[in-house]
């Protein structure tokens, strides 16, 4: 399976950050021999092997918990609140999560190419706030978020 770097699609829910040169963004995709609804894949992004450190480090560090429950509960639409994040918007094929200090948006995207194949897509934004930079660096890297996106497509195929 490749997991490549895209461009963000137009009608992204992540392009008002992207559109942006002075955020950061990314973008990545990679495709999948399966019928894959936003529910399914939001459950296996976030609770894949690679997301569970971070899981993990949410509970203990930061008091934010988001086990498996609270995934269950983003995934299918019944939470506007997951650990440190809050659904900034949804739609039926995206979701864009906020993060509690307003710096970064998680975005995940499913587009289906056909009855048993879809284009799985995880893209991310660091955003000014009051024109200044976040208060803390980019933690992503585009070695995580292939792994991120990897370990949720091979979840799901």
């Amino acid at each position: 399976m490749s997991i490549d770097k895209v461009g963000i699609p137009e009608d992204s829910l992540l392009n008002k950050y992207a559109s942006n040169p002075s955020n950061f963004s990314d973008c990545y995709s990679t495709s999948i021999d399966n019928s894959v609804t936003l529910q399914t894949y939001i459950a296996a992004f976030y609770n894949s092997l690679a997301f569970l450190p971070e899981r993990m480090l949410l509970g203990l560090v930061a008091g934010r918990p988001a086990d498996e429950r609270s995934v269950a509960g983003l995934a299918a639409g019944n939470s506007k609140e997951f650990s440190a994040w809050s659904v900034e918007d949804r739609q039926d094929n995206q979701i864009l999560l906020c993060d509690m200090r307003e710096a970064t948006r998680s975005w995940l995207m499913v587009e289906p190419l056909s009855d048993k194949r879809t284009r799985l897509y995880f893209g991310s934004a660091v955003v000014l706030a009051n024109d200044k930079p976040a208060p803390y660096t980019i933690l992503t890297t585009d070695t995580l978020s292939q792994d991120l996106l990897g370990a949720a497509a091979a979840g799901l195929n």
